[in-house]
C-alpha cells in the first residue's frame, strides 16, 4: 500500500482489509526496501 501524505483514514482502511503493510509518499528508496522486505518476511 503506498499513501500520500495526509490520507492516515485511508491506509488503517487498507491495513484493515489485508494490506500488508504500507509506505507514505514521500518516500526514498531505503523505507520501501524495508517495506517490500517486511512483507517478503511474514
Amino acid at each position: 500500500m503506498c499513501t500520500s501524505v495526509g490520507q492516515r483514514e485511508k491506509m488503517k482502511l487498507a491495513v484493515k482489509a489485508g494490506a500488508d503493510g504500507y509506505v507514505t509518499k514521500p518516500f526514498e528508496e531505503p523505507s520501501v526496501r524495508k517495506a517490500l522486505t517486511d512483507v517478503i518476511a511474514a
